[in-house]
């Protein structure tokens, strides 16, 4: 009997500790996923660029879309202007490496690929040809 309640004991020790080391699994997932709006601060995106934090500016214009500052993924997206988009909305996705090193004047999309990351889409097209006459 004293066998039996001491193995009934551990196991649901066991059982306890699996589920607080779950339940602290999807507390750190739903921290790393949420996405800050930074509305129009610049300072506010500029500070989770350098750390590649998820976080969003202009209504989702600019997008950190997660990732180290070592390797983050960016999303950019242009306004409809009809003198220089023909009134489309480009976008483009980035692979920035050393975010951590950009300047806050150097935290937007021409800049980007102006030094060197890896993006692909319409905006890229756009601004390639700007960077390159």
């Amino acid at each position: 009997m004293r066998r039996f309640i001491l193995i009934t004991f551990f196991v649901i020790l066991f059982i306890v500790g699996c589920q607080k080391q779950a339940v602290s699994k999807e507390i750190k997932t739903s921290t790393q996923l949420q996405l800050i709006d930074c509305g129009t601060d610049t300072e506010c995106f500029s500070a989770n660029f350098l750390d590649c934090k998820p976080a969003k500016m202009f209504g989702g214009a600019t997008e950190i879309r997660g990732g180290t500052p070592k390797s983050c993924s960016v999303m950019f997206q242009s306004m409809d202007d009809p003198q220089y988009t023909g009134g489309k909305r480009l976008t483009m996705d980035c692979t920035i490496k050393n975010t951590d090193t950009f300047k806050d004047e150097e935290m937007n999309g021409y800049m980007v690929v102006v030094k060197g990351a890896a993006c692909k889409g319409d905006l890229y097209d756009f601004y390639a040809k700007l960077a390159n006459p």
